[in-house]
């Protein structure tokens, strides 16, 4: 007869070995963690607490992400590149969106020359035209630029 096999049922416990405050650990743990997701996701970093300010968008710059057979069968959004003033100093940023055909809020901000609202990060700015919100991450020596101070941000 094989050892590892048998016909007799298994002995069953009948209560649970489990220390009945765990659950209230585990709810009290559980708090705790949600509790510091929102406050590190939810909560206002800095880019949230700075004015709002007035910025001049200054030049784009848009490129295609793929060529010919490389382009999967559904419509790209572009890379854009842009460079914005506000007062005496330029600032390049880019947007680099997901490879989803609705990720073209960035395609919204063809205002060249028209004056936008930002709000400026350490490493990113928030763009606020109209009801379009456009996120952007903040680039340095950006040589894309025809203007020769939005390529020395």
């Amino acid at each position: 007869m094989d050892s590892e096999f048998t016909n007799e049922a298994l002995p069953s416990s009948g209560k649970s070995t489990k220390h009945p405050d765990m659950w209230r650990e585990k709810k009290v743990l559980l708090i705790l963690l949600a509790g510091t997701f929102v406050s590190s996701f939810g909560g206002q970093t800095s880019a949230d607490t700075s004015q709002r300010k007035k910025a001049i968008l200054v030049e784009t710059f848009s490129m295609s992400r793929c060529h010919g057979l490389d382009c999967p069968p559904w419509p790209m959004p572009r890379d854009i590149d842009f460079c914005f003033q506000i007062g005496d100093r330029f600032y390049a940023a880019i947007s680099r969106p997901l490879g989803v055909p609705w990720a073209k809020n960035a395609e919204k901000l063809a205002l060249r020359g028209k004056s936008v609202e930002i709000i400026l990060g350490d490493k990113e700015i928030r763009v606020l035209a109209g009801r379009t919100t456009v996120r952007l991450k903040i680039v340095h020596n950006d040589s894309v630029f025809q203007v020769d101070a939005c390529n020395h941000t």
